[in-house]
């Protein structure tokens, strides 16, 4: 895989984007993806995958994966020649990607994150996230990034049943109780939990690889109550301003010119 360039991620609207990072840092819950009810035929979309996250289990992860995901955009996706755009199939594949629930275009402003400045960005959302949970009380891995990985069909089912397989046997040894306690769990059943989770956080089917997913996430052993959230969304305040480490695109179609300098 070629080096880094940077990150860049689409986000609802502009007003969004112009305070991305200045005061908090919002995370997905990532049952809302895996849930959405893709009310269009159209197979060619990227953003709602059918396929993940079937092997959910009630009473095991809710409200425990909170997730903010971006495109890893990495040397070789630029042209070679200047002025070094951006290549046309990287972006059809991004645009496969900014589409409503009923298969419609859905053209979106961006931001982006040069290489020098993901790290920076990384470190202090670390800090404000491992902050944040501290007041709150939440237990867990908390704040990490990782890169998805994406397994061809035959092996992501393989993978998927095996996931399964030891989910069910997690809840059928713990069927008396609702709310599954990992402190309660074998040393074995915590490991087969994180193998499980693991695969349901972090793996997609090969098709959507041209999303080169990376995600900052924020992981938990208890589901966070319903009083943190925001419209569904996990609100980290900041208390430094990182809106400086990011650039944003303010008309969707500057990704049709966008180079390897202008993250």
């Amino acid at each position: 895989m070629s080096p880094l360039t940077g990150l860049l991620q689409f986000v609802p609207n502009i007003e969004i984007a112009n305070k991305f990072l200045e005061s908090e840092f919002c995370l997905k819950d990532i049952l809302s993806y895996k849930q959405k009810d893709f009310k269009s035929d159209c197979c060619n979309n990227v953003k709602y995958d059918n396929l993940e996250g079937k092997i959910l289990t009630t009473g095991i992860i809710e409200k425990c994966c909170f997730i903010s995901c971006f495109t890893m955009l990495n040397d070789s996706f630029f042209e070679k020649n200047p002025p070094y755009k951006l290549k046309k199939e990287i972006i059809e594949g991004l645009e496969k990607g900014n589409v409503s629930e009923y298969g419609k275009m859905d053209p979106r402003p961006f931001i982006t994150i040069k290489r020098a400045n993901v790290e920076p960005v990384v470190d202090e959302l670390c800090v404000q996230s491992k902050s944040f949970l501290k007041s709150i009380n939440y237990n867990g891995p908390g704040f990490s990034t990782k890169a998805v990985l994406y397994l061809e069909l035959e092996d992501y089912l393989k993978r998927g049943s095996e996931a399964q397989e030891k989910l069910n046997n997690i809840r059928s040894s713990n069927e008396k109780v609702e709310l599954i306690n990992i402190n309660n769990l074998t040393d074995q059943q915590k490991t087969d939990l994180c193998d499980a989770l693991k695969f349901m956080y972090f793996t997609k089917l090969k098709k959507y690889q041209v999303q080169n997913e990376y995600r900052m996430h924020i992981i938990s052993d208890d589901p966070l109550p319903e009083k943190y959230l925001v419209n569904g969304l996990l609100r980290v305040p900041i208390k430094k301003n990182l809106h400086n480490y990011i650039k944003v695109h303010k008309v969707h179609d500057d990704i049709y010119n966008l180079t390897k300098y202008d993250l």
